[in-house]
């Protein structure tokens, strides 16, 4: 149930900043934000960047075309298994 770890990935995003990779049994997708309420699991959205767009390098193009967009937690085959890749930033003294 990937609805149930938005609030660890909400911490990569404040912490980290960085993408989070993910990939399964059934897509390849890449996270750059998470929408979520801990009162309200069935309202979290993910918003995803589709490695797989083809089309204008642009943002409205990308966004207009769904290559970027807020998704819900049902995007996630229940029957699937995911790997999620969180990289974190490098720490310079």
């Amino acid at each position: 149930d990937v609805a149930a770890h938005a609030e660890e990935l909400a911490r990569h995003f404040e912490a980290e900043g960085t993408p989070v990779m993910v990939g399964g049994d059934a897509m390849a997708y890449t996270l750059l934000g998470v929408a979520w309420h801990p009162h309200a699991p069935a309202a979290t959205r993910f918003l995803v960047l589709d490695p797989h767009y083809t089309g204008a390098d642009t943002p409205a193009a990308v966004v207009a075309r769904g290559g970027c967009a807020w998704r819900p937690a049902s995007m996630f085959e229940p029957r699937a298994f995911y790997n999620f890749c969180l990289p974190l930033r490098p720490r310079i003294p």
